[in-house]
């Protein structure tokens, strides 16, 4: 497959765990949060659905079936209880397409929207946890940037494919960026 191939191990991504560290600069550790066995239920079952519409929404090619696929994704995501919703977002923001990574920054962003308007209800929403999604998606940007201007390439050719990384993961750098604003 290509590198814009969604499948449930790149949807899955590495690091499901009871604590996520942010890394050697940031030495922070949050917790993400653990599902009761209910909701892991529930977000199992719904993954492969969750796949599917991320796949169609990326890959789609008859006229209508983006839309539809991204309604259906939304539909899916908002059905689900709120740490199960947190889970899905943080594996659709580990996808290998930048513009499902930028759906689901967005989707992210609403949530986080909703759980500061709703004040005094405590959510997985309002808590540094949603933090993790984002900074996976600024870091996988500058990764995807600084490895363009490595290598045994012309000038022409890193020019080239500076370019194309920085179009590539601009909206979703952008809309994690986004997310921190709240």
């Amino acid at each position: 497959g290509g590198k814009d191939e969604l499948s449930p191990r790149a949807l899955a991504g590495p690091g499901a765990g009871a604590i996520a560290s942010t890394g050697a600069d940031c030495s922070v550790a949050f917790a993400v949060p653990i599902l009761p066995d209910d909701e892991a239920m529930v977000e199992a079952l719904c993954r492969p659905l969750l796949q599917v519409a991320a796949i169609n929404i990326v890959h789609g090619s008859e006229a209508g079936t983006r839309p539809a696929a991204f309604r259906c994704l939304r539909a899916l995501v908002g059905g689900l209880p709120p740490r199960a919703r947190f889970q899905a977002l943080r594996q659709l923001s580990r996808a290998p397409s930048a513009s499902m990574v930028a759906l689901s920054m967005q989707l992210l962003q609403q949530q986080v929207l909703g759980a500061h308007a709703r004040t005094g209800i405590p959510s997985v929403f309002s808590t540094p946890s949603v933090l993790l999604p984002v900074e996976g998606v600024l870091r996988g940007a500058a990764e995807a940037l600084s490895s363009a201007t490595r290598g045994d390439r012309t000038e022409a050719e890193r020019v080239a494919s500076d370019a194309s990384n920085a179009a590539e993961h601009a909206d979703a750098a952008a809309a994690a960026m986004n997310v921190l604003r709240f």
